[in-house]
């Protein structure tokens, strides 16, 4: 969600709503206003307020309101519950024709290993129906898997396995440490779970345009700058996060 202004009048906006989730079953949808949480009306002044009440975890009460001619007037209060749930994060791969042109369009919302073989099936959908160049949406993908963010950038480019992928820099214990796009695949078990198995689904691409916002980050920060040596590659959107992070393994080597 974001608080926005409309009409000088602060107000609610969904931003995203998770597929098969709580929220997504009550039909929320994203651009929808509110206009208060949990009795709580939305102001300039208490946006930390709302932002801690939906932070709490616990479900909340919205006021939804309809805009029209850029008034708002409040509707119905719908109500949505807590509830555990694990996202998928392939919101979406479809395809846009233009003639004989064709796009991919992927939301991507994290870089979670143990969906790496839908990430890929959804790849190799798009390299069936024949796409030339791939919009890839990571606006509210916080991150997650280095090892996930190669094997994107082998499935999208022409990278060997033994380019270099990531260099983590750490303090004088850790050192410096380079690993290549095959060593960074293997840092997790996940299938697919080698360069080579990832050749059945290499795109050919002309280009690939990637959607950001300021909550885009870590793993998917690295990914953009991983394509950009290797195809023609366009960020659309806000200048994003800035997470230049990561971590390595270490274990303590004394006898």
């Amino acid at each position: 969600y974001a608080i926005t202004q409309l009409n000088n009048t602060t107000t609610g906006v969904v931003t995203l709503v998770v597929p098969g989730s709580p929220a997504a079953k009550k039909g929320l949808q994203r651009g929808q206003y509110f206009t208060a949480v949990n009795n709580t009306v939305i102001t300039a002044q208490n946006a930390a307020q709302v932002k801690d009440i939906f932070a709490r975890g616990g479900g909340a009460t919205l006021q939804m309101a309809q805009e029209q001619s850029g008034t708002l007037t409040n509707t119905t209060a719908l109500t949505v519950t807590h509830s555990n749930f694990n996202q998928q994060p392939v919101y979406a791969a479809r395809i846009y024709s233009n003639g004989n042109n064709k796009a991919g369009y992927l939301f991507y919302n994290a870089f979670d290993g143990q969906y790496d073989k839908l990430l890929a099936d959804s790849i190799k959908k798009l390299r069936n129906a024949g796409i030339s160049s791939l919009i890839i949406d990571v606006r509210y993908n916080p991150g997650g898997d280095v090892a996930t963010a190669a094997k994107f950038c082998a499935m999208l480019t022409n990278a060997g396995r033994d380019a270099p992928f990531i260099t983590y820099k750490a303090n004088k214990n850790g050192g410096v440490s380079t690993s290549t796009v095959e060593e960074t695949i293997k840092e997790t078990s996940y299938t697919p779970s080698s360069f080579a198995a990832l050749s059945s689904y290499h795109l050919s691409l002309n280009k690939i345009v990637i959607l950001t916002t300021r909550n885009t980050a870590s793993a998917a920060e690295a990914l953009i700058n991983c394509l950009k040596p290797y195809i023609t590659t366009i960020q659309v959107g806000d200048t994003t996060l800035g997470k230049d992070m990561g971590s390595f393994a270490i274990w303590d080597q004394r006898t």
